[in-house]
């Protein structure tokens, strides 16, 4: 059961007698081996990670030719866009707001189109959701100027 080593009903499943220990000698480190608590001189793996720990030899750590691509446009434009649309009534506030998701997202989709981003998606959904604040913001006006001028 447990290494080899089968019991019977009778003891459990134990073995009947405890096995005894392997005799021979003691096996300690070689002589001029470091001492306890010491790094090892070469623990025989590649690089370091950067986050300290050894990489095993044959593991990646990165691509190391391809810059990480910079993506805080478009996602400031999709931020923006969405408080935009949220605050669309209050006059310079949703007006300032929305105008900047045009210009985040605007400029995040060229990034994308250079290949310097990959966030197509928000930097999309920031300009669209500018354009919808903006738009909200002019119907609710013209609905309040022709309503402020019915009742003169």
């Amino acid at each position: 059961m447990f290494g080899g080593q089968g019991g019977t009903a009778a003891t459990g499943g134990y073995p009947a007698e405890p096995v005894p220990y392997p005799s021979g000698p003691a096996v300690y480190p070689p002589t001029g081996a470091q001492a306890w608590g010491a790094a090892p001189a070469d623990p025989g793996y590649g690089v370091l990670h950067p986050g300290g720990l050894p990489v095993p030899p044959g593991y990646a750590t990165g691509y190391p030719g391809r810059p990480m691509p910079r993506n805080g446009l478009g996602t400031a434009g999709l931020v923006l866009g969405i408080i935009g649309v949220v605050f669309f009534w209050a006059y310079l506030f949703g007006i300032a707001l929305n105008v900047l998701a045009i210009i985040f997202g605007a400029v995040g989709l060229a990034k994308v189109n250079r290949r310097e981003a990959d966030n197509r998606g928000s930097a999309m959904a920031g300009l669209v959701l500018g354009i919808i604040g903006i738009g909200l913001f002019v119907l609710f006006l013209a609905i309040g100027l022709s309503l402020m001028g019915a009742f003169r």
